[in-house]
């Protein structure tokens, strides 16, 4: 399916900038205050970050791309307490499109509602299932929502060009419909859209050659997630300079002002990042797992947030293990 469907790529007015990252991806524009800064952590923003896991930025780097028996070990414990009609359906093309569905709008007031109004042209057993859905959906543990979804993808990738593109659209609607994105919801569409692209056709802007660019999109990536992981701006700081370290590249600069990073700056950035060579792209996600890991620990809002950058350079990232099983 030769798409892109890019719901971050213009620029809206101030009053309307897009969601920032914890706080950036919240739903309101946050002021810069004392406030803001503490709720950098995760769930004082609403991301219920569920049990941290202690990983080395080295491990991860070596599990890009392999999904290995203790990956899928790790990922089969971690759908144990899945509904047997949600693994039903994520293996039946129609089916799976009603569990994505279900899975973004779970969280949301009035459910059932959105899912009515914003699933209209759907096929109306598609969005019946949907809404039998939502409760075994909010009743899923964190950490198992993204392997359920991936568990979706093989059965979502046989989908005709037509229904393909609904599935996006109707995706990216049920994001859009509570007027805030959510680290989870961006890495879903991320997913979604890495599955449903051709290959090779994922990456937008190749690269042009320019240093100066391609260091304030890496600086661009690696404050966004240093601020992501962190709770107060020295700790940020910190953490920015342990990721800039692991990349080949030398005067990254200061990590920059958490107000003047937006959502749709940092998809661009890693639009054009993904138009790098392997190599350098991988030495990419060892920063990005160094910056969130500086402070010895990941949450599943990190963990999520690192998969869907790994998506969007075309380095998938199997579930992060902790150390003790790496």
């Amino acid at each position: 399916v030769a798409m892109k469907l890019n719901m971050f790529a213009t620029h809206p007015p101030l009053e309307e900038r897009i969601r920032r990252i914890e706080p950036m991806f919240s739903g309101e524009l946050q002021r810069h205050t004392a406030v803001a800064e503490e709720s950098a952590g995760g769930a004082a923003m609403g991301f219920a970050g569920g049990e941290a896991i202690a990983v080395s930025p080295d491990s991860v780097r070596k599990s890009v791309g392999n999904n290995d028996e203790r990956h899928l070990g790790y990922a089969r414990s971690l759908l144990e307490s899945v509904p047997e009609t949600l693994m039903t359906d994520i293996h039946d093309p129609l089916y799976a499109r009603a569990v994505v569905y279900a899975m973004l709008a779970a969280p949301m007031e009035q459910s059932e509602q959105v899912l009515t109004r914003v699933l209209e042209e759907e096929k109306t057993e598609v969005i019946q299932r949907a809404r039998q859905h939502l409760d075994d959906c909010r009743g899923l543990e964190r950490a198992a929502h993204l392997p359920l979804l991936e568990l979706a993808i093989p059965a979502i990738a046989e989908l005709n060009d037509d229904n393909a593109e609904r599935l996006l659209e109707y995706a990216q609607a049920l994001i859009k419909a509570d007027a805030r994105v959510t680290v989870f919801e961006y890495a879903v569409l991320s997913l979604l859209e890495h599955a449903l692209s051709e290959p090779h056709k994922y990456s937008g802007k190749r690269p042009d050659g320019n240093m100066r660019r391609m260091r304030e999109d890496c600086a661009v990536v690696l404050s966004l997630l240093a601020y992501a992981g962190q709770r107060r701006s020295g700790e940020a700081e910190q953490a920015f300079s342990e990721a800039a370290a692991r990349l080949p590249l030398d005067n990254l600069g200061a990590i920059r002002p958490r107000e003047t990073i937006a959502l749709p700056q940092f998809s661009e950035s890693l639009e054009r990042l993904n138009g790098l060579k392997y190599r350098f792209k991988a030495a990419i996600i060892e920063a990005c797992v160094a910056a969130i890991s500086a402070d010895g620990k990941v949450t599943v809002t990190e963990a999520e947030l690192l998969r869907a950058i790994g998506a969007r350079l075309d380095c998938p990232i199997p579930p992060l293990l902790p150390d003790s099983l790496s």
